[in-house]
């Protein structure tokens, strides 16, 4: 029975993980087609005056995120380039995959890991205490002169390292057809990112191991303790989380697109009106002044929105601290540089950059070309947009360390059940 369960694990890893890195792979060659298109049309320049083109994130493949959701362009909008908006989200190839490939697309790596893996632990666990009670082998095992806890210490290694090989099996896979593909070019960050999701990955799933462990000391029959399993798996995996995220949009409403559009062009309106008499005067002193104002304004207008968009995400991640499936979903995002602090990161080096351009203005329009190209070409080589390894650590660890509080409670817990174990 038990060499089934793991060709069965071992069938499933292998399916799921090639199926999913197939089609995330495709997923992010179309983008990154379509971002090589865009920075050939500005000469291989990835910012222009009104547009930043984000190359999509390799990493994306292993947890999506806001990758897709952010798209290709970066389009500044309104005075001073202060606001910016996201155009092409999941690329304009995607309109070209089949409904079955796009409905796919959203199941990443961390997703198998977080769903289809964490029952697979339940499954290879559940049995380990009150299946040998009924077969009546654990009477035996204990009637040797073994201590309880190396019995208990022998069985959960003995799972933990079946439910590793068929992790890393499909891990191993999924990396061999990245590397397979002439698009795919990972440095050495994204080594060490790829590194810290695998071992946050194991780290999880011991976590739900050490769950289907607990389940099994508490009860007489497996059948039970598979019932109690796959009960704290529905409330771990998919309650917890989405109710949490119910209850941050209650706790913090934020408006919605379409409000925040109405608001935006209403103001964008008022402001062009206020603007135009400057216009017509040409480039001086005060026209600068007036646009410096103006993209004050449409700032302050994104930045609210930005902050509470922030907060919202906040306080679920906060809220769904007590589930390790969430802990596991922020930490991945966080190392593949898919997560909301990555999207602060970016709004951030976006204003940076039309802050320079806006310093470049007055050489642009007094006849120094020159010298407008010279800033421009500093910007545009300094220009990135990606979460700095250090800073995705720091906000990764607080999840790390909750995971790794689960596998302690859960494998404690189950310890001292089964110290007082009853076998007859």
């Amino acid at each position: 029975m038990t060499s089934l369960r793991f060709a069965l694990a071992m069938i499933l890893c292998l399916g799921m993980t090639i199926l999913s890195f197939y089609v995330l792979l495709q997923d992010y060659e179309r983008r990154l087609e379509e971002y090589d298109s865009c920075v050939r049309l500005q000469d291989g320049h990835a910012v222009s005056m009104n547009a930043i083109y984000r190359k999509p994130e390799i990493l994306s493949i292993f947890s999506q995120g806001l990758d897709r959701i952010l798209g290709t362009m970066i389009e500044t909008r309104g005075h001073g380039g202060s606001y910016v908006t996201f155009v092409g989200a999941a690329g304009s190839y995607a309109g070209r995959q089949s409904h079955y490939l796009k409905s796919l697309a959203n199941v990443d790596f961390a997703f198998v890991i977080r769903v289809v893996f964490a029952l697979l632990a339940i499954f290879l666990s559940y049995h380990l205490i009150s299946g040998e009670k009924e077969a009546g082998t654990l009477k035996l095992s204990l009637s040797n002169p073994v201590p309880r806890s190396m019995i208990l210490f022998g069985k959960f290694c003995g799972g933990i390292i079946l439910l590793l090989i068929s992790l890393t099996v499909g891990f191993l896979t999924g990396l061999l057809i990245l590397l397979l593909s002439p698009t795919v070019q990972l440095g050495n960050e994204e080594w060490v990112r790829i590194g810290m999701i695998y071992l946050v990955s194991v780290l999880y799933l011991i976590s739900f191991f050490s769950m289907g462990v607990l389940a099994s000391s508490l009860t007489k029959t497996s059948a039970v303790s598979l019932l109690i399993g796959i009960v704290m798996w529905v409330c771990f995996v998919l309650i917890i989380p989405n109710l949490t995220m119910t209850l941050a949009t209650e706790v913090q409403p934020i408006p919605t697109k379409y409000e925040m559009e109405e608001r935006f062009n209403s103001l964008i309106k008022s402001l062009d009106e206020h603007l135009e008499s400057f216009f017509e005067a040409g480039y001086n002193a005060d026209l600068g002044r007036e646009i410096a104002y103006a993209g004050a304004k449409v700032e302050n207008f994104h930045n609210d929105y930005t902050n509470k968009l922030y907060n919202q995400a906040t306080v679920a991640q906060r809220l769904s601290g007590i589930s390790p499936a969430s802990a596991f979903n922020y930490a991945a995002v966080q190392f593949a540089r898919t997560d909301a602090g990555t999207y602060r990161n970016m709004l951030r080096r976006v204003r940076e950059y039309t802050e320079e351009y806006e310093k470049s203005l007055p050489f642009l329009f007094g006849g120094k070309h020159e010298e407008y190209v010279r800033i421009m070409k500093k910007a545009d080589a300094s220009f990135d947009m990606r979460q700095p390894f250090d800073k995705s650590l720091s906000l990764a660890i607080p999840n790390v360390l909750i995971l790794f509080l689960f596998n302690v409670l859960f494998f404690m817990v189950a310890y001292f059940v089964f110290l007082r174990y009853e076998v007859r």
